[in-house]
């Protein structure tokens, strides 16, 4: 292969050349590390367990390619080969421990690769002929850590391009960032557009974020249930894809902040609007996202809550549906929601009157959020719910650092009963006065 440089190119590769002091033949000695454990039980590698090392594969290099590793320049300056210059020891050649699971193969791909970009011939003067061939992922990710164990910082824009144009699937991705958080990859691999694959994998038909936005924006014109299922099967659909995900967080946040306006901006088109349906959503949504749960609920009780008068109740009433009385919440969560809902003293009357009767029969980590939150506000509260607050000092405090699960008892079968006589109750008194 035959190439013309520019002159400063040239000025540039003759210094690098004149800074290692080795003869015009550089012999390069790989040796194939494998993972195993020492006598101490430490993962190690065959060296260091006191076997027999791996016989290396020596490769000669030409001075044209070993200027270009600056890990060979480094193990050949006079300030690093001194000791063994002493010694006796030969400074021609330099020995290379490879990463594990790394066959001499991968290096001789890029020795071969710097070769034919140099202008040398890989077959006359490296002793090996250069095949290209298509690589899997795994593969891709074995030149990447040779490349970094060798310092080859110039080619790791085309190996990102390499590693990227593997990515077939969505496995492939989960094992390209599996890979990321397990083996030191360079920041060229780790800051690669891995959002641009994504996309690229995505379904073509999905809806995109303007258009999860306008839908959004029209559906809370409408307390139409049908509505509010189209709305609720685009946002599962887009869920599955890790980038679709993030931005329909960032829609609901952006709705339940304000950052469009009040959700009852828009003039309904039947008897109600669809704010009580969105915050149905937003609810079920953060049960699925946790990362988001603290920000959602904050939203709902510091932004939304001061849009209209008659949204309060409506965000008391999606907290208690879709939230509290769900047993994947955690305590730490449960008493995120209750604090927010305690730090509004006007609507305290609402929330007596209308869910005391439920407050025995939410799971274990609501009851004992409510039952805490409740202390604050005990001169104002009705009997019913002082009841409840009584049981629940009743049983065995919380430990911290002790697991959910291992404090939800089996309920006895008079609490079983207690409870269902509590929601019959509830139900038939909305039945005789459903105005009150």
């Amino acid at each position: 292969m035959s190439c013309e440089w520019p002159e400063s190119m040239l000025q540039g590769r003759m210094s690098s050349e004149r800074s290692i002091s080795s003869p015009p033949l550089v012999l390069l000695e790989a040796v194939e590390s494998h993972e195993g454990f020492g006598q101490d039980g430490t993962p190690c590698t065959d060296q260091a367990k006191g076997g027999v090392a791996a016989t290396p594969r020596i490769f000669p290099l030409t001075r044209s390619v070993a200027s270009r590793i600056p890990y060979v320049v480094s193990a050949l300056s006079s300030d690093w080969r001194r000791d063994e210059k002493e010694e006796g020891g030969q400074t021609g050649s330099v020995r290379v421990y490879l990463p594990a699971g790394c066959s001499t193969s991968v290096l001789q791909v890029l020795l071969a690769w710097l070769a034919a970009d140099t202008g040398a011939s890989c077959e006359e003067e490296l002793g090996f002929t250069l095949q290209w061939r298509q690589v899997d992922l795994p593969g891709a990710l074995r030149l990447v850590q040779v490349a970094s164990m060798l310092q080859l910082d110039e080619l790791m824009p085309e190996l990102a391009n390499l590693v990227l144009e593997t990515i077939k699937s969505v496995e492939d991705l989960a094992y390209l960032e599996n890979a990321c958080s397990c083996l030191e990859l360079p920041p060229e691999i780790r800051e690669a557009d891995f959002q641009a694959r994504r996309a690229r994998l995505e379904p073509a038909g999905l809806p995109d974020e303007a258009q999860v936005r306008g839908m959004i924006a029209s559906a809370l014109g409408t307390a139409d249930g049908k509505v509010w299922r189209v709305v609720q099967k685009v946002i599962d659909r887009r869920e599955a894809w890790p980038r679709l995900a993030a931005e329909n967080a960032n829609i609901l946040l952006s709705f339940a902040t304000g950052k469009h306006g009040s959700i009852r901006a828009v003039p309904h088109t039947g008897f109600f609007w669809g704010s009580r349906d969105f915050l149905y959503l937003v609810c079920r949504f953060i049960r699925k996202r946790p990362s988001f749960f603290d920000a959602m609920v904050s939203a709902m009780f510091d932004s939304v809550y001061s849009m209209d008068p008659e949204l309060p109740p409506e965000i008391i009433d999606a907290v208690f549906k879709e939230l509290l009385v769900h047993e994947g919440l955690s305590f730490t969560q449960c008493e995120h929601v209750i604090t927010k809902l305690m730090q509004r003293e006007d609507q305290l009357e609402y929330l007596f009157h209308e869910w005391s009767p439920v407050f025995p029969t939410l799971p274990c980590n609501a009851r004992r959020a409510l039952s805490k939150g409740l202390l604050p506000a005990v001169g104002k509260c009705p009997h019913q719910a002082l009841d409840f607050v009584l049981k629940e000092l009743e049983n065995p405090p919380y430990r911290p650092g002790q697991a959910d699960h291992s404090l939800r008892m089996c309920p006895r079968r008079a609490d079983l009963t207690r409870n269902a006589h509590n929601w019959i109750g509830f139900f038939l008194e909305k039945w005789a006065h459903p105005f009150r």
